[in-house]
């Protein structure tokens, strides 16, 4: 499974359900809503209305890689928020902190770790962009 920003998506393009079955797109449209929506998962995924999908986000509305200077790294916008992350799911989980319980947002929504990733990820590609990645 290959997560790429659902910019990217085409009709003729699979997801992957619930249960890992193959998933016909029938129709594309952009919905655009208010507030922000980032849950934290162990392994960055969801399910959302029966269809598998990642909670990491893509600064390249192009490519689902990092790109720098035009170049496509190779390395997965999924990888880079994974490693940034698992220090704080670690902390969250596996040590059965408290501290996780009551943190604090930022205007726009952000947790501050993930607040932080954020601005680093668009001080690198130059954006003001946040794509969905879904897995397909």
């Amino acid at each position: 499974d290959t997560p790429v920003p659902a910019s990217l998506l085409r009709e003729t393009d699979l997801l992957v359900g619930k249960n890992g079955e193959a998933l016909h797109i029938h129709k594309l449209e952009t919905v655009y809503r208010g507030g922000l929506y980032h849950p934290y998962t162990a392994d960055g995924t969801v399910v959302v209305g029966g269809i598998l999908a990642s909670t990491y986000v893509s600064f390249n509305k192009d490519s689902p890689n990092l790109v720098l200077a035009g170049v496509d790294t190779g390395i997965s916008w999924r990888s880079i928020e994974h490693a940034f992350l698992k220090p704080i799911s670690f902390y969250c989980t596996a040590l059965g902190s408290d501290g996780c319980h009551g943190e604090t947002y930022t205007s726009f929504g952000y947790n501050y770790p993930t607040y932080v990733g954020v601005m680093l990820g668009k001080y690198f590609v130059q954006t003001e962009d946040t794509n969905p990645v879904l897995q397909t």
